[in-house]
Parts: C-alpha cells; sequence; structure tokens
C-alpha cells in the first residue's frame, strides 16, 4: 500500500479568519483532508491520509490547540517544533515508529520546522517528513532557511518529503509567471520582487535554492512528464503558486497521483497530495551525511 500524504496551509490554525477574526473552520477542513485520498478508482480507500504536513497550526489564544486537533485527527502522533511563531505540524499515525525528531535549526527560520524521521511498518529503511513555512518579507532570507530545512531533510540518507509553503516565486516563469504586481499588497512586493526593477520582477531564488539543493518541486516535475500546466497554478492570493511538495532526488520515483486540491473556502491556500510508494525510492541514489 502506498504512503498516502497531504500538505496543507490552513490558516491560522483553522481557529481564525485571515484577518484575526475567531473561527472554527475545522468541520470544513476535516471534510478537505478526509476526501483527500478517495478516488473514482479507489472509493473504499481510509479518506484520512497517512502524513499531514500543515502550516499555520499556531494560534496563542489556544493553548489546547494540539489537544483539539488530535481529537480530530484520533491515532495520528502531532509532532510541532518548540517555536513562538511556529506552527508547522507533521502528523503521522502512532503506530509507525519515531526514530527522530530534529528541531536543530528551527531556531533559525521566522517559523520554525521539524523533520521527522520514521520508520514505516513494512519498509526496510526510515523515511523523513517535513513541513516548513518560510518567511514571505524577503525572498533571499527565505532563501537561507531554505538551505536550512534542505540541509537538516536531507540527513537520512536523502530519503526524505517537504510540505512548504514557500511563499514566493519558484524557478521556471515558462510554468509559473510573473503576477500582476501593481495588484500585490506593499510588502509582498518588496519582499517576492527584485530590489529596483521597474517594471517590477519576480525574485526567484527560493525556487533556484530549492533545485541547486536538488529537491524536486513535484507541480513542476508532473506538470513537464504530463504537459499539465494546470499542476502549476496559483495556491493563494496574490496569482503565485506558493505551496509547494518537495521530495529528494531518491523518493521522486516513488512518487505517484499528485495533486493539487481546492480548499472549498476552509482556507486561504490550496491543498497539495500525493501518494509515496516506497518499493520505488531508488536508494542507489542514497548516501550517509557527512
Amino acid at each position: 500500500m502506498p504512503i498516502t500524504v497531504l500538505s496543507w496551509n490552513i490558516c491560522r490554525a483553522g481557529t481564525r479568519g485571515p484577518n484575526g477574526e475567531r473561527q472554527d473552520r475545522w468541520p470544513l477542513l476535516m471534510d478537505v483532508i478526509s476526501r483527500a485520498a478517495l478516488t473514482p478508482s479507489d472509493p473504499d480507500r481510509p479518506g484520512i491520509p497517512d502524513v499531514l504536513l500543515l502550516q499555520e497550526v499556531h494560534d496563542p489564544n489556544r493553548p489546547d490547540l494540539l489537544e483539539m486537533i488530535a481529537e480530530h485527527l484520533p491515532g495520528k502522533r502531532l509532532l510541532r517544533p518548540d517555536s513562538p511563531t511556529g506552527g508547522n505540524v507533521v502528523a503521522v499515525p502512532q503506530e509507525w515508529e519515531l526514530r527522530f525528531w530534529d528541531t536543530t535549526l528551527s531556531h533559525a527560520t521566522l517559523y520554525g520546522f521539524g523533520v521527522a524521521t520514521v520508520r514505516v511498518p513494512g519498509v526496510d529503511f526510515p523515511i523523513s517528513f517535513c513541513s516548513a513555512h518560510l518567511t514571505p518579507y524577503s525572498a533571499a532570507a527565505a532563501a537561507i532557511e531554505m538551505q536550512h530545512i534542505l540541509g537538516r531533510v536531507t540527513r537520512n540518507r536523502r530519503i526524505g518529503l517537504v510540505g512548504l509553503d514557500g511563499n514566493h516565486m519558484p524557478r521556471d516563469w515558462r510554468l509559473d509567471p510573473d503576477p500582476d504586481w501593481s495588484q500585490a499588497q506593499d510588502h509582498n512586493l518588496a519582499g517576492r520582487t527584485h530590489p529596483g526593477h521597474q517594471p517590477p520582477v519576480g525574485d526567484r531564488i527560493v525556487g533556484r535554492v530549492i533545485h541547486q539543493g536538488r529537491l524536486t518541486d513535484l507541480a513542476e516535475h508532473f506538470a513537464l512528464m504530463t504537459g499539465d500546466k494546470s499542476l502549476c497554478a496559483p495556491t493563494g492570493h496574490g496569482g503565485i503558486r506558493v505551496d509547494w511538495m518537495l521530495a529528494t532526488r531518491p523518493v521522486v520515483p516513488g512518487v505517484r497521483n499528485f495533486r493539487p486540491l481546492d480548499p472549498q473556502g476552509a482556507s486561504d491556500h490550496w491543498a497539495l497530495y500525493c501518494e509515496l510508494h516506497p518499493e520505488h525510492i531508488d536508494l542507489s541514489q542514497t548516501y550517509d551525511f557527512v
């Protein structure tokens, strides 16, 4: 059986709206999450994915937040880095053995991050999963954060998958063209474009760091492989595909059925879903971290 994975920025923990107003969007969130793994060819598959990589799971007014979410996700172990602004949660089945929960460089990023390395029953090697959220305020700073994340997620023999709210421009303008920058908010115009360029031009340094570090942007990968450019459609406000699922080189051959999921009003971001077939992971491309 494949490992099913969902990455999603759920917008202010599902307990607040985009402007900070109190909300309870968890029934809407769970409707999307529980339908994620269902397909016309396999309608009987359990709906909730095995692994959830969630961003913005943070509400300082809800000290019981993780306990509340755990009630919606029975049987999941919820891992969140200890960070004052951190809301990047990795949720995995409780029966999976947690080998490591690596938050070594969490403090070096604005929103924190952790890498969960787990043993999946029936799989002979550990797999790492990371949920991350890059700073929206500077493409240059976000690129450095991405370098930190990349350095930690590849330590487990280079077998890892990252769910990311990247906040910035992907690398390929042909699949991800610049938006209409005249409509951008001031902080996004300052953070996402090259200083001094008129008219403004998107700064693609984050996407280039990802590519340089040999992580594969799965939306780009499947768009090029299938010719379906809709896989690279914008996933949030501002006309940019800011939400990415990234795979290390050995993992790419094992990824199937990648697709964006319409949030149906449950969040201001689209979710991303894929299936990971461990038997197709290319172990010849793994190496020990030095």
